[in-house]
């Protein structure tokens, strides 16, 4: 993705996306709190396939809950905070934007977990795989062809993040 971001994104425009993407990454980890490792911890422990899907469906609601209580209040604060320091690019709707991608991201996440415990590893390489090429052609398409810039870039990270959790998700 580099050479296709570094042709279309401005010098700028290219360090608030690798900001952003760093950003995710490091809310993964922290906001989430080992969600993802419980889960694989607490799945052995359920009997029944019903304890699996409520296990499940609690993991990823609890995601949700996160977001929506945690994340999105922050950000949308940081983004009110930040128009007083001369960071005017990270408005209240990319915050909610950025919340949501976060959100799908640890869905995709808690898939993935998924599809180890039920050890089924072909599953878990298409979907890695289908998320790479689903990653790269929605960027090269935004960025590329219809020139859309930072938004593009923001716009396709979360769209592949948002399909790929709805794919892992089911």
């Amino acid at each position: 993705m580099v050479p296709v971001c570094t042709h279309a994104l401005s010098t700028a425009d290219y360090g608030l996306l690798d900001t952003v993407l760093r950003f995710v990454t490091m809310c993964m980890s922290v906001a989430f709190l080992g969600m993802r490792q419980a889960y694989q911890r607490l799945y052995f422990d359920m009997r029944t396939a019903t304890h699996s899907r409520t296990l499940t469906s609690t993991i990823v609601l609890a995601n949700f809950a996160v977001t929506i209580l945690v994340l999105f209040p922050l950000l949308a604060l940081a983004s009110l905070v930040g128009r007083h320091f001369g960071a005017s690019q990270l408005t209240v709707l990319r915050s909610a934007a950025l919340a949501l991608w976060i959100a799908f991201e640890a869905t995709y996440m808690i898939g993935l977990s998924h599809m180890q415990v039920r050890m089924r590893s072909r599953q878990f390489v298409i979907a890695q795989s289908s998320r790479l090429l689903l990653l790269i052609s929605i960027n090269f398409m935004l960025l590329r062809v219809f020139h859309l810039g930072l938004n593009g870039a923001l716009i396709g990270n979360l769209s592949a993040s948002v399909l790929s959790g709805l794919f892992t998700a089911t």
